[in-house]
């Protein structure tokens, strides 16, 4: 936001006259707070607004950072104190990440029971259904960019082998007409 855009939500004068530095004149002062302020509301977690249509947490921030301002706030909505104030804006990033890390560890607890579940099945083929239902939370988790890459990976590679495991195993009971193949016939 810093490409010298000027939201239609400009400053009130008295912000400007708070924070305009020392033989500032008033339209650089201006023109600079309001690109601060539109720096770190981009900044700031994405909108339910940015967030509408995007396929992942990382197109959800590109399009608050690129377009949020526009779609974010109306014409008439002023900005939020986190975007004015740097102590706000700090403990809103603060506060998001903490939350981001609790719901990365609930989701953890999940996704490890799931393989645990996984792996206790008396029947390849249950093995491999529960196998299907973590690759789609895995790629939940991915999208909400709860994981870091190397941890994503490692539990993609740990779902892929049992996965497969399970689907060998499933194959081979078929194949020698195992009735217990599947365990609902």
């Amino acid at each position: 936001m810093a490409d010298g855009t000027v939201n239609p939500q400009d400053l009130d004068d008295e912000y400007v006259r708070k924070h305009a530095r020392r033989g500032e004149e008033w339209d650089q002062a201006r023109r600079r707070l309001n690109n601060e302020v539109a720096e770190r509301y981009s900044q700031l977690p994405g909108c339910v607004n940015c967030s509408h249509g995007a396929g992942c947490v990382e197109e959800a921030r590109a399009a608050h950072a690129l377009t949020g301002l526009a779609t974010c706030l109306g014409p008439d909505e002023k900005w939020p104190a986190e975007a004015l104030e740097p102590e706000l804006f700090k403990e809103a990033l603060a506060q998001h990440q903490h939350r981001t890390e609790d719901l990365a560890a609930i989701a953890r607890g999940h996704v490890h029971s799931l393989l645990v579940h996984m792996r206790n099945q008396d029947y390849p083929i249950n093995a491999f259904m529960v196998s299907r239902e973590l690759k789609g939370y895995l790629q939940s988790c991915r999208d909400l960019g709860l994981f870091g890459r190397d941890e994503l990976m490692k539990l993609e590679m740990d779902l892929h082998e049992s996965a497969q495991k399970a689907r060998e195993a499933f194959i081979k009971q078929f194949r020698e007409n195992d009735q217990s193949a599947l365990p609902w016939r």
